[in-house]
Formats: structure tokens, C-alpha cells, sequence
């Protein structure tokens, strides 16, 4: 992120567990939408995720899951002086944007997005070497192949022109679905 003296805009990719903190995102809803997402797959309490919407302004602790939305942060003059403070302290000590990401890998090929928004990637953390000396849970990495139901290979194969649609299909295969369940039980 350092180069010559001068901060830069850019990615980090930290795997799952390395305390990735403060999320801002596009809107109000994605604010909402990634505290249900912590409520559903963290053990953070709700104490401990914070937000910071028009709605609902959290003061800033020292443990904490912190999520705001780009105009919200932008914005300060409508604040009182303790969240313009806070927020004031943040630009201040903020200049350039950083995305802490788990993987670059996603299913709608927005990831390229990134570049343009907020920079090139400049780190990527080996997760072995933070699985070795104890910052995350051991990883098990395997492949699991699952053929389409005869029923989504059929439809498959009969759309010609719709690749949106067959993307869906290998998506959503029942197969998937079992094999997911299965894992989820066995690693339960």
C-alpha cells in the first residue's frame, strides 16, 4: 500500500477469519443487508456491529464491526459534532481507498469493477502461512464434482443462445444443493 513515500489506492486479500472490520458500501439496504449477514454467519453479537446510517448513528468502540454507506461518510454537515468528529477523524486520516477482500473470485464478473473503483491488488496474504502460525482455523480444500440432474443437463443443452440462464442451471443443480447439505452436516 506504501511505495516511495506515498499511500496508493489498491486491493488486500486477507482469507476468512483475518479480521476484516469496516465495511462501507453503495446504499443503505447493503448496510442493512451485510448486519444480517453478520447476524447469520459470525458469532459477533449485536453490540458489536455497528452501524452508521442516516437512522442510526453508533458511536465508534474499540471492538466493534463497523458498516456505513459511501454518502453517508461523504456527507457530515447534517451530523451532530460527536459524528462529525468521528467521521472528520476517519477522511482525515484516510487518503486513499482500500478493499479488504477474502477472494477476487466472483460469479457475476463485477470483480474486474474493482480495478477501476478502488485500485490494483497490492497484497494477497498467504492464508497457509497465517493457518500455521495460528491466526486462522485450519483450511481443508477439496473439489467436489456434481453431475447435472438429468432434468437441468436436458434444459441445458436445449438453450442455444441464453447463456445467463444455463450459468443459472449449473448454479441452482439439486446436485450442488446435496453436496452442500452433506458438508454442512459433516463439518457441524
Amino acid at each position: 500500500m506504501f511505495n516511495n513515500g506515498c499511500a496508493r489506492s489498491g486491493l488486500i486479500v486477507l482469507p476468512c477469519g483475518a479480521a476484516k472490520i469496516f465495511i462501507l458500501c453503495n446504499s443503505n439496504v447493503s448496510v442493512q443487508q451485510w448486519k444480517q449477514q453478520f447476524k447469520i454467519w459470525s458469532t459477533a453479537n449485536d453490540s458489536n456491529v455497528q452501524l452508521f446510517i442516516s437512522s442510526e448513528k453508533a458511536k465508534l468502540n474499540d471492538s466493534c464491526i463497523w458498516i456505513s454507506a459511501y454518502p453517508m461518510i461523504a456527507r457530515i454537515e447534517h451530523c451532530n459534532d460527536n459524528i462529525t468528529h468521528a467521521i472528520k477523524s476517519l477522511k482525515d486520516r484516510a487518503h486513499t481507498k482500500l478493499d479488504l477482500t477474502t477472494t477476487l473470485v466472483r460469479e457475476d464478473d463485477k470483480i474486474v469493477d474493482l480495478n477501476f473503483l478502488i485500485g490494483p491488488k497490492l497484497y494477497e496474504a498467504n492464508w497457509m502461512e497465517l493457518q500455521n502460525l495460528g491466526h486462522i482455523a485450519k483450511v481443508q480444500c477439496g473439489k467436489v464434482w456434481c453431475p447435472m440432474t438429468p432434468e437441468f443437463f436436458q434444459e441445458s443443452v436445449s438453450i442455444k443462445n441464453d447463456q445467463h440462464r444455463r450459468l443459472l442451471l449449473c448454479i441452482m443443480n439439486p446436485n450442488k444443493f446435496r453436496a452442500c447439505e452433506f458438508l454442512i452436516h459433516y463439518h457441524e
